[in-house]
Order: structure tokens, then C-alpha cells, then sequence
């Protein structure tokens, strides 16, 4: 099999291959007589048709299917061949297929482009970092007051008039990431910590309840459970020093006599 290969752009290849007549002729005869062997034509018995009549009866179409074959399989063979590497499916167009002649065609296409890794050690980094200051914040909401429908009563009204936005998640997986919270980070977890860290900080249920929106006082009693293990831990201690205060003596270690 003869293979030449051509550069006509940057990444984009032109082969031209060459299959020998003496393969195409080889591959049909081997397709015909497997064929003979299960083939069923009239007057003769399963399999015992003879070759020529199978040829007449079947040649064109395994031609047709060797062809196709060859196409798929010498254009492997010769990528392989010129160490090449196709970037997606390439474009054949055949030049002569005729039997009793060599199976000719040209392959357009792409291929991946070499890439050098530099090593680790010779590369840096610029990790950009940006502060978010209270007068960022106060610009940010008074921009979307403005943004808001005249007569508007939420920032971020809901599909309903009159109703805030209450699902988030088309815009969840933005602020997750900008934060850099984590792909597990859920709202329902920020929701309870807010609370907890809240009923740690001595805010009353209703309070938390305005701030979480909720309309029942269940609702935020069992988000305040969840508090913090530092808040908990440190309830715990002087609830304990209440009931059994510490004596003087209880830090006054006695020492056995020296032996002489």
C-alpha cells in the first residue's frame, strides 16, 4: 500500500493512498466463498451453488461492501503508518474503485496539534484577588433598586407580582463557584449555620425568623439547634461552673514527704 501526505494548512492534512488491485481482488474472493457457503438460490442446494453463479447473483454487492471495508481500514493503517493523529472523522474521496484495478483515494483532515508541556517549576502563577468593600455593596444594591420595577416591592421580585424570588438554583451553581464554597455547598447549609451562628450570637427566634423568612416559630426553634460546637461547648462550661463552682483547693496539689 502506497501512502503520501500533504500539508495544506496548519493542522489540516491531505493523504492520498493506494490500495494494490491484488488485495481488492483477494478480500472479494474470500467474501464470495463464505458467502457460497449459506447462500440460497434456486435449483441448487444450500451451499452447493457454484462460485461463478454466486458471483453473478452477489458481486456487485460485495464489492461494494469490500470497498467500504478497505476504505475504513487502509485509512487506519495509514495514519498508523505516518504516525499521525486525526482530530475527527476525515473526508474521502474516492478516485478509482473498479474492480481488477488498485482501489485509489484522498483522505482530508485535521490533526491534533503537538503540545509541550513546560515543566511545573518554570511556571507562575498570578492568583487575582478582589476586596469587596461595604461602598461596593451599598453601590451594588442601590443599582438594583433602580433596575426594579416601578412600584416593585422586592429587589428580586418572583414570576408572581407582588412575590420574591424564591428559587435560586438557576443561579446557585454562579455564586457557589465565585465564592468558592465547594460543589457539595447546599443554601439549606448556609441557611442553617446563618441560624445557628445567629442563636449563638444571642438573637432572639423571631428575629431569625424576619431574617429567614419563616412563617412559622417551629420552623426557626429547630434551624437554632443546630448551633455551633463552640457556642455549645462554652454554654455547657458555665452552666457547669454554676452548679459546682471551683474551689481554691482544687488547684493545690500535695507533695508526699522527701524520704531521707
Amino acid at each position: 500500500m502506497q501512502v503520501s501526505v500533504e500539508s495544506i494548512g496548519k493542522l489540516e492534512r491531505r493523504m492520498q493512498v493506494q490500495v494494490p488491485a491484488e488485495r481488492v481482488s483477494k478480500e472479494i474472493a474470500t467474501r464470495l466463498k463464505e458467502l457460497s457457503r449459506t447462500a440460497r438460490l434456486k435449483g441448487f442446494r444450500p451451499g452447493k451453488a457454484p462460485l461463478t453463479v454466486i458471483r453473478q447473483q452477489f458481486g456487485q454487492q460485495v464489492h461494494r461492501e469490500v470497498i467500504g471495508q478497505l476504505l475504513q481500514s487502509s485509512f487506519s493503517e495509514a495514519v498508523t503508518q505516518n504516525q499521525l493523529a486525526p482530530a475527527g472523522s476525515p473526508r474521502i474521496e474516492p478516485q478509482t474503485v473498479a474492480e481488477g484495478q488498485d482501489l485509489t483515494y484522498v483522505a482530508t483532515f485535521e490533526v491534533l496539534p503537538e503540545v509541550t508541556l513546560r515543566p511545573l517549576e518554570s511556571l507562575e502563577i498570578e492568583r487575582i484577588t478582589a476586596e469587596v468593600t461595604e461602598a461596593d455593596i451599598d453601590a451594588m444594591i442601590e443599582r438594583l433598586r433602580k433596575q426594579c420595577k416601578p412600584g416593585a416591592t422586592w429587589i428580586f421580585e418572583g414570576q408572581r407580582p407582588g412575590e420574591p424570588l424564591k428559587q435560586l438554583w438557576s443561579v446557585w451553581g454562579f455564586v457557589r463557584d465565585r465564592a468558592e464554597l465547594g460543589d457539595d455547598a447546599r443554601i439549606y447549609d448556609l441557611r442553617h449555620t446563618f441560624a445557628s451562628l445567629g442563636a449563638g450570637g444571642g438573637l432572639s427566634l423571631p428575629i431569625l425568623g424576619r431574617l429567614l423568612g419563616h412563617t412559622q416559630s417551629r420552623t426557626t426553634e429547630r434551624y437554632s439547634r443546630h448551633l455551633a460546637d463552640d457556642p455549645v461547648r462554652a454554654a455547657a462550661e458555665k452552666v457547669a461552673a454554676m452548679i459546682n463552682p471551683p474551689k481554691a483547693s482544687d488547684n493545690v496539689v500535695t507533695l508526699g514527704k522527701a524520704q531521707s
